[in-house]
């Protein structure tokens, strides 16, 4: 799997290693799979099926340390403007829509205790549960010239649409014309459920610090 012309790539996670070799024309992804907390075999499942669907790059072999894939040569965005949002509509709706058997998300593993309330707050609310991302921070998200491609699927899983929608708004900063507009783009006439939206998007909040403050730790 690895060559001489193997490089760390410069941006790098907390948890693994990235790496990116060159093959003559062709290069790919290695990831070095570090992080202890979550099953890569099943991150590599997802990749998988998902690539099939061009929703996220081809993968090539898999060895429970390491994950290999198709490269893509694109650009992480920080700000989105509406051609950029709308994909992301559709890419999330076309992974939402995948039917793949998975556990759901423990909710709690991703909160202190004395944030629980907010996972009480959630059961007033009917549950959207899909084949969900769960950490679709900007890093995650290869935009090409013409295409959308989503990586790392260590946290990827059965959950409640609203978890992925609310981390777009939080990631990338919406404003509430923006966010609206992503909502119409991905639910098209279907209602939106603002309230469940914004006590995820707090979720989400807390549930970034909490992950941060546990990484930073190690």
């Amino acid at each position: 799997m690895f060559s001489k012309k193997m490089q760390l790539l410069k941006n790098q996670g907390l948890c693994n290693k990235i790496y990116l070799q060159k093959q003559g024309e062709y290069s790919t992804i290695i990831k070095e799979c570090i992080n202890k907390e979550v099953v890569h075999k099943n991150a590599y499942k997802i990749q998988k099926r998902l690539s099939l669907k061009k929703i996220a790059p081809k993968t090539i072999s898999f060895d429970e340390k390491y994950i290999q894939y198709e490269y893509i040569k694109g650009n992480h965005l920080f700000t989105l403007n509406n051609a950029q949002l709308k994909r992301v509509a559709i890419t999330l709706k076309k992974m939402h829509k995948t039917v793949l058997r998975q556990d759901r998300i423990n909710l709690k593993k991703l909160l202190p205790r004395d944030k629980y309330l907010l996972i009480h707050k959630l059961k007033q609310f009917k549950s959207d549960l899909a084949l969900t991302h769960n950490d679709l921070n900007p890093k995650n998200l290869i935009f090409t010239k013409d295409h959308l491609y989503l990586i790392d699927f260590e946290y990827a899983g059965v959950n409640d649409i609203y978890f992925d929608l609310a981390s777009i708004c939080v990631e990338f900063e919406l404003n509430t014309t923006m966010q609206n507009r992503f909502l119409k783009l991905y639910f098209q006439r279907k209602r939106v459920d603002f309230k469940k939206l914004n006590i995820y998007k707090k979720f989400y909040k807390e549930a970034l610090d909490f992950w941060f403050y546990k990484n930073m730790l190690k």
